[in-house]
């Protein structure tokens, strides 16, 4: 796994949307959190496989709208806790 060979976790709080914009448009495994399509289990899944796998950055885009608790829940859909053990980096740990 790229990202936990490489030592790095990349994480960008971004308040004035410029780098949600310049990562857009790069090869992302972008995800727009007011997009249902964007958020379906499945599909949220294989973003951050996509990133943690392969190191590909994987954006999550807020759309300056506060829905950190929806996009906690839809991560809890996809395996309980989530969003915690991704910001704690706990999702790296082996088991």
């Amino acid at each position: 796994d790229k990202v936990q060979s490489s030592g790095r976790w990349p994480l960008v709080v971004d308040v004035s949307q410029q780098a949600s914009v310049f990562l857009r448009y790069l090869d992302t495994n972008y995800v727009n959190a007011l997009s249902s399509k964007n958020m379906e289990p499945n599909r949220l899944r294989r973003s951050i496989l996509g990133g943690i796998r392969y190191g590909k950055p994987c954006v999550l885009d807020f759309m300056d709208v506060d829905l950190i608790d929806e996009v906690v829940k839809t991560f809890d859909l996809v395996q309980p806790n989530l969003f915690n053990n991704i910001m704690s980096k706990e999702i790296l740990k082996n088991e």
